[in-house]
């Protein structure tokens, strides 16, 4: 039982150590498209930027009221068909929500003043197995709660858009917000 024991807690470890150097590198940050050089611009959200660094063209996305969060994969003890105890459960979903509390407030975000929100969630697994897209939603549901708390826009408000990307190492969950008219 120790060994198994072990193996678990190593990777949960590595698991919560890979979100820590994703955070250091920087990969947390939000990333504005520029549609003329076709790349992306690493400033944080609701940095007044307009204009790309190379070109000096209008940065796709880099108004006020779009944002765009990218998170990591949802821990596979968060999934409804997860078959583990309540409290690890418990667990998993309080570090997930506080990931996505800090991630949120780490790219500028601030509170919204909002009543609707259109809210894109773009979800690309960390492999190729077959995943129903209401699962990866009741997954995401911490991740959900800790932006709606940074924002303070209740997640009930949120009008979801849902798109699948193609499998690509480690996974993560892209949600882009913006005001609804």
């Amino acid at each position: 039982m120790s060994a198994e024991y072990d193996a678990a807690k190593d990777a949960k470890d590595s698991y919560y150590a890979a979100i820590e150097a994703k955070r250091l590198r920087g990969d947390h940050l939000s990333k504005l498209y520029c549609v003329d050089c076709d790349r992306y611009e690493r400033d944080p959200i609701f940095v007044d930027v307009e204009r790309c660094s190379r070109c000096g063209e209008h940065i796709e996305g880099a108004d006020w009221m779009t944002m765009r969060i990218d998170l990591p994969w949802p821990h596979r003890d968060l999934s409804p068909n997860s078959r583990c105890h309540w409290a690890r459960k418990a667990r998993a979903a309080r570090i997930a929500s506080e990931t996505a509390f800090w991630t949120a407030k780490e790219t500028g975000i601030k509170p919204l003043c909002a009543d609707k929100l259109n809210v894109t969630i773009t979800f690309t697994p960390p492999d190729a197995r077959r995943r129903d897209t209401d699962n990866m939603l009741a997954s995401s549901k911490s991740l959900f709660d800790g932006i709606a708390s940074a924002i303070g826009v209740d997640d009930s408000k949120w009008n979801l858009a849902l798109r699948r990307e193609p499998p690509a190492r480690p996974g993560s969950v892209r949600i882009e917000i913006e005001v609804a008219a």
